[in-house]
């Protein structure tokens, strides 16, 4: 019944590990922002020359290399109590 679907559902959630990603992953370079007039998007840009990496856009949620929307964390509520 819904009972035991639930009580199931619950129980399974204990043998959970917590993962979440780096604090730093995609904000370990120091781009930023080439500002307006330039012709392209005001994301933050990585400095220099002479790599693939400069120029390219950084740390945004929908830019290659950053950071990922709302960073998963480890202090999300892994484990339930289940009153049997």
């Amino acid at each position: 019944s819904d009972v035991v679907q639930f009580v199931h559902t619950n129980l399974n959630k204990n043998h959970r590990q917590a993962y979440a990603v780096s604090v730093k992953a995609g904000h370990q370079t120091s781009a930023e922002s080439w500002g307006t007039g330039r012709a392209v998007a005001r994301i933050p840009r990585v400095p220099g020359g002479g790599t693939h990496r400069a120029g390219q856009a950084a740390f945004g949620n929908m830019c290659r290399g950053g950071r990922m929307f709302a960073p998963t964390k480890v202090w999300r509520r892994w484990h339930r109590r289940v009153n049997l």
